[in-house]
């Protein structure tokens, strides 16, 4: 599926995939995505039109609050020399396009164990506190 049309023609399933963006702007009347549709209803009558599925990875690692800021309070409890190179690595990629998606590579190059086992720390004592809340509300 090119960016440009937003569509693939599958001639084999007699079906036309479309993207969720392109589906919604050809429901609005004199669109260009309406007049292309228009189109390919025109040219391709017996094929449907389904949206096109995003297959999500199921073991694929989420590391959800992971942002600059999470990384330099991280970082901030390191070495003098972990922190510099860190900022070294800020500076590095604060002109490019991407700077977020770089300096979270580099982060979980360096530090993606000591990071999880921090994470698993701070659950199994929120985990145990709750558990702890709990008794003593009963009680």
């Amino acid at each position: 599926m090119s960016k440009s049309t937003n569509y693939t023609i599958n001639f084999e399933a007699e079906e036309i995939i479309i993207t969720k963006k392109f589906g919604k702007a050809a429901s609005q009347i004199g669109t260009p995505e309406f007049k292309v549709m228009q189109q390919l209803r025109k040219e391709f009558t017996g094929f449907s039109f389904v949206y096109k599925t995003i297959e999500k990875k199921e073991n694929k690692k989420s590391y959800k609050g992971l942002n600059i800021d999470e990384m330099k309070r991280f970082v901030s409890t390191r070495t003098d020399e972990e922190i510099d190179m860190f900022e070294k690595v800020l500076a590095l990629a604060s002109n490019k396009q991407g700077k977020y998606a770089i300096v979270k590579k580099w982060f979980l190059d360096n530090y993606k164990e000591d990071y999880a086992m921090e994470i698993d720390r701070v659950k199994d004592g929120y985990e145990t506190g709750n558990e702890k809340n709990k008794e003593s509300e009963a009680a």
